[in-house]
């Protein structure tokens, strides 16, 4: 199993008014740098396209905190292969809880 971690889903950006996602975003990457787990960003592009504008600023504010994150080194940034590969090398140990 991955560490602790949360995760934004495309699918939840169709029903979830875009204040809540940007809320819900920084709330999961808050907790990913308090337990040093990881928050998984994704999407499919069609998934911003039924309100365009507010999608890309919804998506462009939550980036804005994942840079300020990163630039204060509170953040690492990585990819999937990334996550995997540090797993098996022991950054994480198996016996901590999955919050999916």
């Amino acid at each position: 199993s991955t560490p602790a971690r949360s995760s934004v889903n495309s699918r939840a950006w169709a029903r979830t008014p875009a204040g809540s996602q940007a809320r819900r975003a920084r709330k999961g990457l808050d907790r990913a740098v308090e337990t040093g787990g990881v928050f998984h960003l994704w999407w499919h592009p069609f998934n911003l396209a039924g309100d365009i504008d507010t999608h890309l600023e919804t998506l462009e504010d939550i980036l804005t905190y994942v840079d300020t994150l990163r630039a204060d080194d509170t953040l690492e940034i990585m990819s999937m292969t990334d996550v995997a590969d540090a797993y098996r090398d022991g950054r994480w140990h198996q016996s901590r809880e999955v919050v999916a």
